[in-house]
């Protein structure tokens, strides 16, 4: 757990001194590296110690890719209804999106499919297919921290605490590792 933690930092202490921009491509690159690197910890304390190959407990299987479409479609739909909701209320407006009975246009972001006007169906398929993308890929990237914090190092810490004990101290832990992003 420690290690992980040395590794992770120091990648981002790296990282920030090296670039020092950090919305540069090789910040990009170096942040990612840090959150990659507990994967690479990990898998370096299962090769080297076998026995705690049973103690993962985050294997993908058909439940895994059932609920990543859900884990993406719901995200997707609430940004969307508080977007709409925000916009009905008159509490704020959308700079990317005007929405009218024929369709959508888009003026900004990073939509797969193009700006401009779209229709409605068309606008649903490019939003479906920027957020499955875009998901894809940070969860490719997050992948390394859950596979050792939920995957391994959760089970270890119930085994040695109990469940509620366990979790909290992943959970503290966590929180410090989310500080290092912030």
């Amino acid at each position: 757990m420690w290690l992980s933690f040395f590794v992770s930092w120091t990648l981002q202490i790296l990282t920030i001194i090296i670039t020092k921009d950090l919305n540069s491509f090789n910040a990009k690159l170096g942040l990612t590296a840090t959150m990659v690197s507990p994967l690479l910890v990990t898998i370096g304390f299962i090769i080297s110690n076998r026995s705690l190959r049973k103690k993962i407990l985050w294997k993908p299987n058909k439940h895994f890719f059932s609920m990543s479409f859900l884990a993406i479609l719901i995200p997707t739909i609430t940004a969307f209804a508080v977007l709409l909701i925000m916009k009905y209320l008159h509490y704020g407006q959308s700079g990317w999106f005007g929405f009218s009975t024929v369709g959508v246009t888009i003026s900004g972001g990073p939509f797969l499919l193009g700006l401009g006007q779209q229709t409605w169906l068309f606008f649903i398929s490019n939003i479906l297919i920027t957020a499955t993308a875009y998901s894809l890929l940070t969860g490719i990237i997050a992948v390394g921290e859950e596979f050792a914090w939920r995957g391994l190092l959760q089970g270890i810490l119930i085994e040695r605490f109990g469940k509620i004990n366990g979790i909290l101290i992943l959970g503290f832990y966590g929180l410090c590792g989310t500080c290092q992003y912030n």
